[in-house]
C-alpha cells in the first residue's frame, strides 16, 4: 500500500501555516504516486507555503494563487 496523502504526523505544521495568515489548500488530487495541490495564501506566505508543501507532502504546488490585503479607507 502506498503512502497516504494526508499529514497524520505532521498535521501541526499545516495547522502552524494556518495560523500565520490566510491559507486555504482548495482541492487536489492524489494518484499513489504524487499528489497535486491548488492552494490559495496571503501574499506574505508563498515561501512558507511552498516549503510546508514540499516538507509535509513532498511534493509541489500545481497553483498558488495570492491574495492581497488592501486598506479600505
Amino acid at each position: 500500500m502506498k503512502g497516504t496523502p494526508f499529514p497524520t504526523e505532521q498535521v501541526g505544521k499545516i495547522l502552524g501555516l494556518q495560523r500565520k495568515g490566510l491559507v486555504v489548500f482548495e482541492k487536489g488530487t492524489f494518484d499513489g504516486d504524487s499528489i497535486v495541490l491548488y492552494v490559495l495564501c496571503e501574499d506574505s506566505l508563498p515561501s512558507e507555503v511552498i516549503s510546508t508543501v514540499r516538507e509535509v507532502y513532498r511534493g509541489s504546488i500545481f497553483s498558488l494563487v495570492l491574495l492581497f490585503k488592501r486598506k479600505i479607507l
